[in-house]
């Protein structure tokens, strides 16, 4: 097989917007795409959950295979960067900084503004096991919370709560 080229120009101008969604199952990440930026169209929305989706559009879950369903949505995200649109989202948990960082790394080299928004997650575990579409048990989403409480980010990322980015995007 071939290998093609690709040849990238620095810049200092933007490419485009990636917004990288971090937070609990059921803390409101796809309903926020929803409400919020319903101009996106869903082949710039990247999630390991639409791996899992049948051909009737049915959720079928298998951990098995859960490494290869992130690996399908990095490779299509990084595909969108080199070839396609000006505004990315990408739609996973992203509660640890290292599941983060390809996201966040491939975005800024191709001159993208990159943003991390993360969700609330200060309620009841149990709050988010009953309104998750996904089956996530309590205690994994306890562990789950218990890292996004506590792992440290890099300074340099763009990072935001939902809300602020919602009132900054109001802002004229």
């Amino acid at each position: 097989m071939p290998v093609t080229q690709i040849h990238v120009t620095p810049s200092t101008v933007t490419q485009g917007q990636v917004l990288i969604l971090r937070g609990l199952p059921g803390s409101g990440k796809t309903s926020f795409i929803a409400q919020h930026l319903p101009e996106v169209p869903a082949t710039n929305i990247f999630s390991a959950d639409s791996f899992f989706l049948d051909a009737w559009g049915r959720y079928c879950f298998d951990v098995t295979k859960l490494k290869e369903a992130h690996a399908q949505c990095l490779r299509k995200y990084t595909a969108a960067l080199l070839f396609g649109g000006d505004f990315l989202v990408v739609d996973n948990t992203n509660t640890r900084g290292v599941e983060v960082a390809p996201y966040y790394a491939l975005g800024e080299a191709m001159g993208f503004q990159v943003t991390l928004i993360t969700f609330p997650w200060g309620d009841d575990p149990e709050v988010y096991a009953r309104r998750n579409v996904h089956g996530v048990l309590e205690g994994t989403i306890g562990a789950m919370q218990t890292t996004l409480r506590n792992e440290k980010l890099p300074p340099w990322w763009r990072h935001m709560r939902s809300e602020e980015w919602v009132n900054e995007r109001k802002t004229p």
